[in-house]
């Protein structure tokens, strides 16, 4: 492949191709992109906008099936445009252009909104650890 858009049309035809996406991160890298290691961090952790037919969107973790969407709250938030809504679910973005497929543009905005991780939280995300919170042990009933 030898262009974005050539990248692009491969994961508009595969979504859940992780390893085009890594390798799409790699590409980007060598051009001192600076969405390089968001998409690296979509592809180590396989996740990818959930798509019903043309609209996309990113919900943060936590907010029911399917999985593959969620982002970590704390990335989730730096997305531009997103809302809380009152039953605790989030959505970005909250509406749509019907006209045309943004998969592309979301995963860019959870690409560069990744870039205002702090380096420690993005060093664990691109090792693949989804979360810092450790599990406390459950407390027996006495």
């Amino acid at each position: 492949m030898t262009s974005e858009d050539d990248f692009q049309r491969a994961l508009a035809k595969n979504p859940e191709d992780w390893q085009t996406r890594l390798v799409f991160a790699d590409w980007l890298q060598d051009r001192g992109d600076p969405r390089a290691d968001g998409y690296r961090a979509l592809g180590v952790l396989k996740l990818r906008p959930h798509a019903v037919g043309r609209r996309n969107w990113w919900t943060a973790k936590g907010d029911g099936h399917p999985y593959y969407n969620h982002l970590p709250p704390d990335w989730f938030k730096l997305t531009a445009g997103y809302k809380h809504r009152s039953q605790g679910r989030w959505r970005w973005p909250e509406s749509w252009d019907e006209t045309r497929d943004n998969r592309a543009e979301i995963e860019d905005i959870a690409a560069r909104a990744f870039l205002q991780l702090p380096p420690a939280r993005r060093t664990n995300l691109l090792a693949g650890k989804y979360t810092t919170k450790k599990r406390q042990p459950r407390k027996k009933a006495p």
